[in-house]
């Protein structure tokens, strides 16, 4: 029911009611779901709302709670984020960890080979 209210929600460009929405069916999931909707979340305050601040807090939680093949892309959403809020070096400590999340990335890769 939330899913279908969150689709209508977004199609009809109403962003707080999904950002609410979002937040809502986020707090009730677990695992890689969790995950994708705290992504949504920060997108759509990142993106909609205009609230990088907000959008940066919602991204550190997605990430902290990310298995590591996903971090790369929410810690580069991240330095978006914090640049858009002015914050330069939480963007360049976001951009480090994200620096070596494809470092290590690329190492499993070469390992798994």
């Amino acid at each position: 029911m939330l899913a279908a209210l969150t689709r209508v929600a977004v199609a009809a460009e109403r962003w707080e009611e999904a950002s609410d929405l979002l937040l809502e069916r986020a707090r009730a999931a677990a695992g890689p779901e969790q995950v994708a909707l705290l992504g949504q979340l920060a997108d759509v305050l990142l993106q909609h709302l205009h609230s990088p601040a907000a959008a940066a807090d919602v991204y550190r939680e997605a990430i902290g709670l990310a298995a590591p093949d996903q971090r790369a892309r929410l810690l580069a959403r991240l330095a978006e984020a914090l640049g858009e809020a002015g914050d330069v070096p939480g963007q360049a400590a976001a951009l480090a960890d994200l620096s070596a999340a494809r470092d290590e990335a690329a190492e499993a890769a070469r390992a798994a080979r």
